[in-house]
């Protein structure tokens, strides 16, 4: 079985996905998060990121400032205060401080002055995503914190191109499978077809025999994009169906990789890696 393409592989993604440090020294206690509401945005879209900080309880930590940072075919930062004040030129972002923990303002570990945080924050920040070109980004958050710079897991981000010359029908088989937080094993069919400019919606299932347990996932295409000249995204809405479970909506992102001969399928309770591309016309 092939690998997967790590670039498409998204932790969950209509689901937010947390990432936390904790610190040695002075900022142990220091606890940073940060998530993306939609890793698969269509160009022009909305994009939200998550950021939280937390302070242990009895602990105060010496906050300078966080930075965003945006990096693939075009290029973006944005660094802001504590209160969500942008420090430099964040176009297309807004910022907005959700929650306000106890912080003041004084010398604090020996660092010199900064903002001390005690307590949690959270920021919503707002990017329009018209402001970047279609294609791949990683995406970090960086903390100044204590003389000291904090830096999260990077994140992938897909910029798609909605496009509705795109006409495919393909099938897939196998892969890797979690459902709901549950590993299944068994056999696992895919069948999508989508149409050239949209006259009719794109439709397709997934199907999967675990055992004596039946899955199916019927969808709908809503969107097809390309992200680059072997990756198209299609952007489902369904029905997911379990003989052991009630019918229950679902949508999911499903990744066509003609380069890896790979499909992956990301969805909010729904998520396969590595289907083996068995036919494919687009």
């Amino acid at each position: 079985m092939r690998r997967t393409n790590t670039r498409f592989i998204a932790t969950i993604i209509a689901v937010s996905m947390l990432v936390l440090l904790i610190l040695a020294g002075p900022a142990q206690s220091f606890i940073l998060g940060f998530s993306i509401s939609d890793s698969f945005p269509v160009k022009g879209d909305k994009i939200n990121f998550i950021v939280s900080a937390h302070v242990e309880e009895n602990e105060k930590t010496n906050v300078n400032n966080f930075t965003l940072i945006i990096s693939g075919p075009s290029n973006l930062s944005c660094s802001f205060d504590v209160s969500g004040t942008p420090l430099d030129y964040c176009p297309g972002i807004t910022i907005k401080l959700v929650k306000t923990p106890q912080f003041g303002y004084g010398y604090g570990y020996g660092y010199g002055y900064g903002y001390f945080l005690q307590g949690e924050l959270e920021y919503n920040i707002s990017l329009d995503s018209k402001n970047l070109s279609g294609g791949i980004y990683d995406v970090k958050l960086l903390a100044y914190i204590d003389g000291k710079t904090i830096e999260t897991s990077h994140q992938q981000l897909s910029v798609l191109s909605f496009d509705n010359t795109i006409a495919c029908s393909v099938r897939a088989k196998d892969g890797n499978i979690i459902l709901s937080g549950r590993s299944l094993s068994g056999k696992t069919s895919l069948n999508l077809f989508a149409p050239q400019n949209g006259a009719v919606k794109g439709q397709g299932s997934i199907i999967i025999q675990n055992n004596k347990e039946r899955i199916i996932y019927k969808f709908n295409v809503n969107q097809a994009s390309h992200v680059d000249s072997k990756t198209i995204v299609f952007k489902t809405i369904g029905n997911l169906v379990s003989n052991r479970q009630k019918e229950s909506k679902e949508n999911a992102v499903i990744v066509f990789n003609s380069n890896t001969g790979t499909i992956d399928v990301i969805g909010s309770k729904l998520n396969i890696q590595n289907m083996d591309i068995s036919f494919s016309k687009c």
